[in-house]
């Protein structure tokens, strides 16, 4: 079954050959890799185009303007024609069997919605700062209490899904699209092997911690409907967790 790769691109000219490059070297071969350039300014354009030309799998979209990781990943899935949608960051990167290993699990099993594991790694030294390993299975209920799944992990059937979009808001609409896919689906499964890099970065959105909480509320308020007392407690609940797990 083909898999559409989403790659959401925004002045990613210092590492997103490493990540296109993870994509290509994997060993199941039935992908296209939809980058979205979300109007860079760099020479990001130009290191995809330069990589496109010895690999028609490779397809870049731009946008007219800037709107942020949401309407980029939405034009991606729009274009895509992959049975399984599936994501990554510019900065990212993925283990060579991953995309195999992936797609034989959903399909043995006939899974409609899945996520693997995936270590941390610092940006400048590429040392793993941790490691996550996905329970069994997650429930809607579970993923309220706590986004478990990396989107750089993340791989839907658009055969039992659909193909959905990300609610549009500028940071945690993929933990949103999660929650609505799990609406739908009841469970997410997971494959207990790390088979993806995260670079963290301290420049990211999502490192500014006071920013995270404005998102994450608007997700459950917004994007969820939930009620103001229910979104504070679901907030709260989600930032102990945090704390607790050291991700604070």
């Amino acid at each position: 079954m083909s898999v559409s790769v989403i790659m959401p691109m925004f002045n990613s000219g210092p590492f997103i050959e490493n990540a296109i490059r993870s994509v290509c070297e994997q060993t199941y071969d039935d992908w296209e890799l939809l980058v979205v350039d979300d109007c860079s300014s760099d020479n990001s354009v130009e290191v995809v185009r330069s990589l496109a030309v010895d690999e028609h799998r490779i397809k870049v979209i731009s946008l007219n303007s800037n709107g942020g990781a949401a309407v980029a990943r939405n034009e991606g899935i729009k274009a895509s024609s992959g049975r399984y949608i599936a994501f990554l960051d510019s900065d990212d990167r993925w283990e060579p069997r991953k995309l195999e290993k992936q797609v034989e699990f959903m399909e043995e099993r006939d899974i409609a919605f899945s996520h693997t594991g995936f270590k941390r790694v610092d940006l400048t030294t590429d040392a793993m700062l941790s490691e996550y390993i996905p329970p069994e299975y997650l429930t809607y209920k579970d993923m309220l209490y706590s986004n478990q799944v990396g989107c750089l992990t993340a791989m839907f059937d658009t055969k039992q899904v659909g193909r959905i979009a990300m609610p549009d808001i500028r940071k945690r609409q993929d933990y949103a699209m999660w929650l609505k896919i799990l609406r739908e689906v009841g469970s997410v499964y997971g494959l207990n092997e790390v088979l993806a890099s995260y670079t963290v970065r301290n420049d990211s959105i999502s490192s500014n911690k006071i920013s995270l909480l404005k998102y994450n509320y608007s997700v459950f308020r917004d994007c969820e409907g939930f009620s103001v007392p229910a979104s504070l407690y679901y907030l709260l609940a989600n930032t102990l967790i945090r704390i607790k797990r050291g991700r604070s």
